[in-house]
């Protein structure tokens, strides 16, 4: 026996089945007929340093799948894989001499070019003051000193930008050996889920003769309560020849 939907009962039926249909899909956003919560009301401007704090104290850890391409001369190879990146919470310490916070960030992972897998492992601390402003990194062969510290607003709304300061680079923190200088810039954009807010961190690498070696950036979501995680990284370099191309997504 077929369903026939012509005539006042067919009609009847399929207003219910429709009724049915969209009640379903609209509690989940504001409630019908009287049933499912509303949505909160929009976050308009976003808690950064409470982010920051957040971060600082508790650490965060993300693993993120790689893709993009290295390209060697007229090659160009895919390039896959995944990573993680911690940043571990702050202790005390001492920064020429002042009181400040330091942390450790480390990448694990592995990259595969061409077929050939190889492991990815680095390691850097960072040297910040009570307020959470960036002072000073180091990691393998490179230190970065900032001109002074490196200040985050306090809030931010889709749209904002702005710049963050500048890193002087040297081998080691001696700073006998100038190798460039780092540039830093913010963009907050809208979040993939309700209520979040992408603060993009960009940043240009230069090297000793002012020439751009490099971009890269790091995205944090930020929910309106300022609990921070870390979603997206990209990078894009030269180095001996080589020009890599990648970007990292949270799983």
């Amino acid at each position: 026996m077929s369903l026939q939907m012509q005539g006042p009962k067919g009609f009847k039926m399929f207003k219910l089945i429709k009724t049915t249909f969209v009640c379903s899909a609209m509690a989940l956003l504001a409630g019908c007929g009287g049933g499912g919560d509303a949505l909160p009301p929009a976050v308009t401007s976003f808690p950064v340093q409470d982010a920051l704090i957040y971060a600082y104290t508790n650490g965060l850890q993300s693993t993120l799948n790689v893709t993009g391409s290295a390209i060697d001369g007229v090659n160009t190879y895919p390039v896959t894989g995944s990573l993680t990146i911690t940043l571990g919470a702050g202790t005390s310490t001492t920064f020429n001499g002042t009181v400040a916070v330091q942390t450790t960030e480390t990448v694990n992972g592995t990259l595969t070019i061409a077929g050939q897998s190889a492991p990815l492992n680095s390691f850097s601390t960072s040297y910040l003051n009570f307020s959470y402003e960036p002072l000073a990194y180091s990691t393998t062969g490179s230190y970065c000193e900032a001109a002074s510290p490196v200040v985050y607003p306090d809030t931010a709304s889709v749209g904002q930008s702005g710049n963050l300061g500048v890193f002087t680079c040297y081998t080691d923190s001696t700073k006998a050996i100038l190798t460039g200088r780092e540039t830093g810039t913010y963009l907050a954009t809208a979040g993939s889920s309700y209520n979040t807010l992408d603060m993009t961190i960009t940043t240009n690498i230069y090297d000793a003769l002012g020439a751009l070696a490099g971009t890269g950036s790091m995205t944090y979501t930020i929910t309106g309560g300022g609990i921070p995680s870390l979603t997206q990284f990209n990078m894009s370099t030269t180095d001996s020849g080589i020009t890599i191309n990648i970007t990292a997504k949270a799983i």
